[in-house]
């Protein structure tokens, strides 16, 4: 009997040992953006940009209206906004309906998105194909330019080693007093991370911002998204 359940358990001890060095490694982080660009060019059944996006259900219209509601209770007149994985466009184009003086931006690693999705839902607004991770020039010709930059749902699929540089980018990117607001699937006792996707817990992500000098100013656990948390940080005048 050993014999015969020998190799199922090697084979879930490679798998386990596999999935932590891609977690630890980041390049589980690369096959997400390969996967993400597949799915777009590949798909069938990519009319619909809530499947894009990755989630679609009857509340879906109704989450985004609340999420926006609640970045612009701590931001309610943002001169200058950029929102960071913005996929097809949707968080931009409810901003643009309450808040129509705002100068929007958005930056998504898929060029094809951005054509078929997000500039046609946001007339207006700017759109950029780059990788936030990689870039290198973007963020410096964007300095002090935002009074709220956005990551909804970026930083879990970020390679760990990665988030501190991308917060630092944000912050470079923010206006003296901008705020940064980061949205991501907080961890549980029962919900760990995985390959692909990391979990966080508010205490963590709130002491990476402070390392990049913003200054926490409000957090929590929020019903819109399951299992999702946020931060809310500013940027302390006069640091670079």
């Amino acid at each position: 009997m050993m014999a015969a359940r020998l190799p199922l358990y090697l084979l879930r001890l490679v798998k386990k040992i596999a999935a932590r060095v891609l977690i630890v490694s980041g390049l589980d982080s690369l096959r997400y953006k390969r996967d993400y660009k597949r799915k777009k060019i590949n798909g069938d059944a990519l009319e619909d940009p809530a499947l894009v996006d990755g989630y679609k259900d009857e509340g879906e219209v109704e989450r985004v209206e609340k999420l926006v509601e609640l970045i612009l209770s701590q931001v309610p007149h943002p001169r200058a906004v950029l929102d960071i994985g913005c996929g097809t466009g949707r968080y931009l184009r409810q901003l643009q309906a309450v808040s129509p003086d705002s100068v929007l931006e958005g930056i998504d690693i898929s060029a094809e998105i951005l054509d078929k999705y997000a500039r046609p839902m946001v007339p207006g607004a700017q759109f950029h194909a780059l990788d936030i991770e990689t870039d290198r020039r973007f963020f410096r010709r964007r300095e002090s330019s935002f009074d709220l930059i956005c990551l909804i749902g970026i930083i879990q699929v970020v390679a760990r080693r990665k988030v501190r540089t991308i917060l630092r980018k944000v912050h470079h990117m923010c206006n003296d007093g901008g705020v940064a607001y980061i949205q991501f699937n907080v961890e549980t006792a029962k919900k760990k991370s995985s390959c692909g996707y990391r979990r966080y817990s508010v205490e963590e992500i709130s002491a990476l911002l402070e390392e990049c000098s913003f200054q926490v100013i409000k957090s929590g656990r929020t019903d819109i998204l399951a299992d999702y948390a946020y931060v809310f940080a500013r940027k302390h005048p006069a640091t670079r």
